[in-house]
């Protein structure tokens, strides 16, 4: 009876298998192959046939190209945040997809070339679809006049594309490496030499940065120098300003005779410009660009002059008889904003060219402290410290402390940029200096007593002080300052106090009649 139903479900499946159609023809019948082939088999598996791994044919193939299209809709979002997102997102795909180490060379091969060729220089290649939609939109024009208007967005499109493509550029140059910058980037900068757009162009220079940045010297003087020097003559200002923003990091990576050079015909260039905005990137750039010539400090004058015109108005110049006055009738009418990008560039310039040319920098230096604007008067506090530390102590004294204490007096905003910066500045003072002006430090206090943030900032510099004192001077000047904030009125301010504390400790624990002193101070 055992048998006969054997017999019988053999002969229901085999009519079963005759007769049904499967839901997967790819699929081949194996009804006792495991469903993971991975899975070990057990001795009864072992001693039957090996099953062939189970084909994938069946999955649907996804191309490499298959989110190609949604990238560049999104890249050329209207919406700028959406568009931004979009490219950082490209930016994070081709670094995870160059820095993986565990996917396969074939596949990380295919999924670079999609990415950088398919995704990055296809979204500048947009004219080749936009052929094809014209040809069409002119079949359907004579039924249909709106056709004219698609154009004109496919052409929109078009543009956008290619100064998309720029910024992608720009962005991922540091990222790709020099060798698929030379294969894949500067071909297609070179080729935004002839684009009709200027907003492609300008975006075609601010990449010439990015690509110098990585590129080799002789890429770059090949190169990218030809490239610059077409768009430094763009009829259009835009462009041009963009090549005199990236005219410093071109410079940097220059030897220093070509550098020089460079620099100097650069700022002719630009700071002669009919255009304003052109003129006024030349003069934010300067400070940046004269740092490039360090450590050496050796300075082209002509770019020293063109520095120096951007502050008050002097009636002569350094060694070369140059008068400022040239400078500021080449660079148009006198504008506000050349004080504040010369005080912002100042600490660059003095580090650069060093202690033994203060004495021509503090003509420009002393009457820009001065200045009725405020952000001027900030910058210059918040940067004070550090063109002391340049200096040296006596120049410092002789030149600075008298700014130092014209500043302490000033409005709060100007007052805060000293006040955080306070201990730094005491410490470039000679010895002597330092402990004639510490008694002034309660005249400070008492001068933000409304404002409880400046006497906050005030008491952050107690620990960095007490250093600089011994215990005598951080008894007698330094702890009542700390009392005096332990019972200020803003729970922020007693915080900041109490944490001071340790600092005190640390310089008068070592004087047994100093620190019973202070025990009793603090106690009293």
């Amino acid at each position: 009876m055992v048998l006969l139903f054997k017999i019988t479900t053999d002969n229901i499946q085999s009519d079963n298998t005759s007769t049904s159609r499967p839901l997967t023809p790819q699929r081949p019948q194996t009804p006792q192959s495991p469903q993971i082939p991975q899975r070990p088999q057990t001795p009864i598996q072992q001693s039957l046939p090996s099953q062939p791994p189970t084909p994938t044919n069946h999955l649907p193939y996804l191309s490499p190209a298959a989110f190609t299209p949604l990238l560049h809709a999104l890249l050329l979002d209207q919406n700028t945040g959406i568009a931004q997102v979009a490219q950082n997102v490209i930016q994070s795909l081709v670094e995870r997809i160059l820095e993986e180490p565990d996917v396969n060379p074939k596949e990380k091969e295919l999924l670079e070339k999609e990415t950088l060729e398919g995704v990055v220089l296809g979204i500048g290649r947009l004219d080749q679809e936009k052929v094809k939609r014209e040809e069409l939109y002119e079949l359907e024009a004579d039924c249909d006049d709106t056709s004219v208007g698609a154009v004109t967005g496919i052409e929109e499109e078009v543009e956008l594309g290619r100064m998309t493509m720029m910024s992608l550029i720009s962005s991922l140059a540091p990222i790709v490496g020099p060798e698929r910058c030379i294969r894949l980037f500067v071909p297609e900068l070179d080729k935004m030499m002839e684009e009709p757009v200027f907003y492609v162009r300008k975006e075609a220079a601010l990449a010439i940065g990015s690509l110098a940045n990585v590129l080799p010297l002789d890429i770059i003087t090949s190169k990218l120098l030809p490239i610059y020097d077409h768009f430094s003559t763009d009829p259009i200002w835009h462009v041009r300003r963009s090549c005199c923003l990236v005219l410093p990091t071109l410079c940097s990576k220059l030897p220093d005779e070509m550098k020089s050079d460079r620099a100097v015909k650069g700022i002719e260039i630009f700071a002669g410009d009919v255009s304003r905005s052109v003129r006024s990137a030349a003069g934010e750039i300067i400070g940046e660009l004269i740092a490039t010539f360090q450590p050496d400090g050796k300075v082209p004058e002509s770019l020293v002059q063109h520095f120096l015109s951007l502050g008050p108005v002097r009636e002569s110049n350094l060694s070369n008889g140059v008068t400022s006055g040239t400078y500021n009738n080449n660079l148009g009418q006198r504008d506000p904003e050349r004080p504040v990008i010369c005080a912002f560039n100042f600490p660059a310039v003095v580090l650069t060219l060093g202690e033994s040319s203060w004495d021509d920098l503090k003509d420009t230096y002393i009457p820009l402290t001065r200045d009725m604007q405020i952000k001027v008067r900030r910058s210059l506090a918040c940067s004070l410290h550090e063109i002391a530390k340049v200096i040296g102590p006596t120049k410092t004294e002789n030149d600075l402390l008298n700014v130092f204490t014209y500043y302490l007096d000033d409005i709060d905003e100007v007052k805060s940029g000293i006040i955080e910066h306070l201990a730094a500045f005491i410490e470039c003072l000679p010895q002597s200096t330092r402990n004639n002006y510490l008694p002034s430090l309660n005249d400070v206090w008492d001068g933000v007593k409304n404002h409880w943030r400046l006497r906050d900032e005030i008491t952050k510099q107690i620990p960095a002080l007490c250093r600089l004192f011994d215990e005598q001077y951080v008894l007698n000047h330094i702890l009542p300052l700390t009392i005096r904030a332990v019972k200020d009125e803003v729970a922020s301010v007693r915080e900041t106090a109490v944490a001071s504390f340790p600092a005190l400790f640390e310089v008068i624990r070592n004087d047994e009649s100093c620190f019973h002193d202070m025990i009793n101070r603090i106690m009293w």
